[in-house]
């Protein structure tokens, strides 16, 4: 036997409101927010322009207060605020700092370095703002970016050389789309970022066949170049801007020792120093 079942119901509709207490920051807070050099690349023995900038999430306070500031571990400047500060308001502080050695570095920002303001106890918990810096020993490297509307390419003469060797770089197809060929030129690097960092940049050439030669002594901006690998980059320029940048490396292998043309005919592989010259009899 089939047994239908009906049910019947009453809905109910209830109206409240919740109410929630809460109870504001009583205390100033000043955070820092913020520390810039302004620049894509901060090079070694170079001053270079910083900004900071503060801010007050709590109460207005009328009090003076002190921001410190330090590179490594070493004090750079103490930094006075008077006339306090209010509510949501941002002050910004300027300096200048040069950084000697290539490598990581980072500056230290502590606001209210006197404890001039009762922040409360959150408050005091996020006044330090610590700030990697990467310095590099040449901003000529990395290469810049690359335009998808040039195509370029090269090739070096030689995979590996003996030190005192010769080696050519030679472009094998430059092409741009939209826009003129302006110029293009080669740089040669080893160890690139690092403290002893060898780069140079050979001149530019205006026509697409302009092939480099790099010979002994070789030549050098920073750091002597050695024996191991070396990046070539060859950088290619259109009138409309545009830069493309192709990079290939070859080994120098040996020690620093340099062949020389006696006038006998013969040839004697003596060491010299770095940056001596070779002498063709």
């Amino acid at each position: 036997m089939k047994v239908g079942t009906y049910w019947e119901a009453t809905t109910y509709t209830y109206e409240g409101t919740v109410t929630i207490d809460y109870t504001p920051n009583q205390k100033p807070d000043i955070v820092p927010l913020s520390l810039t050099s302004g620049t894509a690349c901060i090079e070694v023995n170079q001053d270079v322009t910083y900004t900071f900038k503060i801010k007050n999430t709590g109460p207005d306070t009328p009090a003076t207060f002190k921001v410190s500031l330090s590179a490594d571990g070493s004090l750079v400047q103490d930094y006075t605020f008077s006339g306090g500060i209010n509510l949501n308001e941002t002050k910004p502080g300027t300096f200048s700092y040069k950084f000697t050695t290539a490598g990581s570095h980072a500056f230290k920002l502590v606001v209210d370095s006197g404890n001039d303001i009762d922040e409360g106890t959150s408050g005091e918990l996020n006044n330090v703002l610590n700030q990697p810096i990467t310095v590099q020993a040449s901003c000529t490297y990395p290469p810049p970016p690359n335009d998808p509307n040039i195509t370029a390419d090269f090739v070096i003469m030689k995979d590996t050389i003996n030190y005192g060797d010769w080696n050519l770089f030679t472009p094998t197809k430059i092409e741009v789309t939209g826009c003129s060929y302006s110029e293009h030129y080669f740089e040669t690097y080893q160890r690139a970022g690092q403290s002893d960092e060898a780069y140079y940049k050979y001149a530019s050439y205006t026509n697409k066949t302009g092939a480099t030669t790099m010979a002994s002594p070789y030549q050098s901006k920073t750091s002597p170049f050695t024996p191991g690998k070396v990046d070539v980059t060859m950088v290619v320029k259109s009138d409309c801007g545009g830069i493309k940048a192709v990079t290939h490396s070859f080994t120098i292998t040996g020690g620093t020792t340099r062949r020389r043309w006696k006038s006998d005919g013969r040839i004697r592989a003596t060491r010299t120093p770095q940056f001596s010259a070779v002498l063709l009899d």
